[in-house]
Formats: structure tokens, sequence, C-alpha cells
């Protein structure tokens, strides 16, 4: 266990709410609803920690008029943000947010009570649930701007109390502190979308680093490795045009510069078989000791799967694209040295 800081990088604007400046709430918070983002089961122990998804802040619905709670407020949605389906018992489960501007965090226990919070370090908010309760942990981040002014930033999960926006403890290896490593892109001025976006159709530049830190840590495996597949949370997507780089048949997206993830092999077995599952349409991108690139696009519907049979040792860097430049999908990368494991197996 190590403690990082995390550099943040904001440009801090100095807001006097005038009335009228917010829009009317439409609606309560609903958990009953859809979330934005989807429901995501996380079990006691989960690796790498924290768990970290990118994401929008923001909404129409004025919650400090909702009578949820001491410290609840900001503008969100109805709909949560996302749902934390808490799988097991732990000591702790701590929530916060890094996001490029202020934000709150309201989060709806699966007793029906809110935890919330503003500002812990900084304009970050973080809930911290002690002994927590199997079950549903919805969650909505808030902004203090106009309705519907959605700020980016970064959705962390942690059993780490002591994990804080400005120094957070983690076991991820090569955890990335600066900002602009995590591509955090420069928020819309208005939307209207509970899930707002900013589709780039523009074409990518730069080159792929097979050198650099892999952003999502790195895996040393040997045949037979357990548990098998293995697998890390991560989300795809950046602003290198791998098509425009020709790097191998097949290779195209999206990607960030630097490798998601990296596997380090020890050599022997028939077959390393790496994947990625998500609800979008991605690709992969895979660099072999040898310098050579093998790709896939859609294997298992839009997921994409890559085989090396009979794997030489060394390092195997990995890339998984989209299909937007610096659009964001998040998903799991699956390992595994099994022709029997695939999107759909583990779907």
């Amino acid at each position: 266990m190590k403690k990082v800081s995390l550099f943040v990088v904001f440009g801090l604007l100095c807001l006097m709410l005038l009335p009228g400046m917010l829009a009317a709430a439409q609606s309560g918070l609903d958990s009953s609803l859809e979330s934005n983002y989807g429901v995501y089961t996380i079990e006691a122990g989960f690796l790498p920690d924290p768990w970290i998804f990118p994401m929008y802040s923001g909404g129409d619905v004025d919650a400090g008029r909702q009578n949820l709670g001491v410290g609840c407020s900001g503008n969100v949605t109805s709909q949560p943000d996302l749902v934390i389906d808490w799988a097991t018992a732990s000591q702790n489960l701590h929530i916060f947010f890094v996001g490029m501007d202020d934000t709150t965090l309201i989060v709806e226990l699966p007793d029906g009570s809110y935890a919330c919070n503003d500002d812990t370090v900084g304009t970050d908010p973080s809930v911290n649930i002690s002994n927590p309760a199997g079950g549903n942990y919805s969650i909505w981040v808030g902004t203090f701007g106009a309705a519907n002014d959605y700020v980016p930033g970064y959705l962390m999960v942690t059993e780490f109390e002591d994990s804080l926006p400005g120094s957070i403890v983690t076991n991820l290896p090569n955890f990335v502190t600066v900002y602009e490593d995590f591509g955090i892109e420069s928020p819309p001025s208005t939307g209207d979308a509970a899930t707002p976006s900013t589709p780039n159709t523009s074409q990518g530049g730069g080159a792929l680093n097979p050198d650099g830190a892999a952003t999502y840590g790195t895996s040393t495996l040997q045949t037979g490795f357990s548990p098998d597949p293995t697998s890390v949370q991560m989300s795809s997507g950046g602003s290198v045009d791998v098509t425009a780089l020709q790097v191998g048949n097949g290779c195209r997206g999206f990607t960030a510069d630097n490798p998601d993830y990296r596997v380090e092999w020890s050599g022997a077995g028939d077959l390393l078989r790496i994947f990625f599952v998500s609800a979008g349409d991605t690709t992969l991108i895979v660099r072999t000791p040898s310098g050579e690139y093998v790709c896939n696009d859609d294997f298992g519907g839009l997921n994409p799967l890559v085989d090396i049979v009979g794997p030489a040792a060394g390092s195997y860097e990995v890339w998984v694209g989209t299909f937007g430049v610096d659009e964001v999908i998040p998903g799991s990368l699956y390992i595994t040295g099994s022709d029997s494991s695939d999107p759909a197996s583990v779907s």
C-alpha cells in the first residue's frame, strides 16, 4: 500500500448565485430510475483499489431543495449517475469525486437514508461509510453552476478510509497522479441530456508510446495463473488515431498514447488471450515483445479479442480504442490462458 499525491489542475470560478440563476427542480431524486452510467457490482477486497470511473456531474434538479439531509446540495439529475451494488461485508466503503470544478456528492444507502458532502479536499467531495451493509448505493454528483452545467471528472471507490482526493492510498501500480494524464476533457458549456457527451469527429493525431507507464497497471503472469481470467476495470479511448498510424492489420480506433495496460508474460503456455467487454463499440491493440501489433475490432458483438498463440516471454502492451476521438467508454479488460473464456462467457 502506498500513498501518492493527486495534483488537481483547476480553473476556479467565483460564482454568486443570484435569485433565479438555478433552474427550478423538475422532480426529486429517484433511485428507482435507470442510472445514467449503469450498475456495477463491487465486492470487498476488490482490485485495483481505487475503482475509477470517468463521468460528468450535474443536472437540472436542485438537490438542496429536496430536504435529503445535512450537506445534500448541488444540481443533479433525477436518476442516479451510477449505482454500486455492494456485494459483501466490509469495514469501510469510501466514495469520492475528483473534478475540474466545484462538485457535490450525494449517496443513497440501501436503507434509503442519504450521506452527502460538498468540500472534503478543496472543492472535491467525499463520503465515507463505515461497516457498509450489502445492497445498492445510488450516487449523484452535483455542480453549483447553472442547471445542466456539466463538470467532467472521476468517481473513485475505495476501501481505504484515509484515501482522499488530494492524497490517494492505493495498491494500483503506476497510478496516474497528474490530471492531464487521466485525459479529462473541458466541460461543455450547456446541455440538455442527462448523460452529456462531447462527440468529436475531427481527426486525432499523436503516436503510441509503448515504453510509457501503463495507465491501469501491470500484471506479471505465467502459464496456469490464477484467477483465470483475471480482469481490470478501465476506460478506453484517447486522441491517438491508430488507424492513421498503420501499425498493423485491423489496427484502428482512438487510444491514449501510453498503454492502458501491460502484461509481463514469463513464457511457455499455448495461448494468451486478451479481450475487452463494454457497452460500447471498442477496438483492441496489442504490441507483442517482438514489436509486432496484433489487433481486433469486433469478435463478440462489438467487443474485441486478440489471441496470441504460443506467446513468447516479454512485455505485451495493450490499448483499447474507441471510434470517436477522446470518446470514453468504460469496461473490463480480461486476460486468460484459455480459449473457453470470451466476451460472451463473462458478460
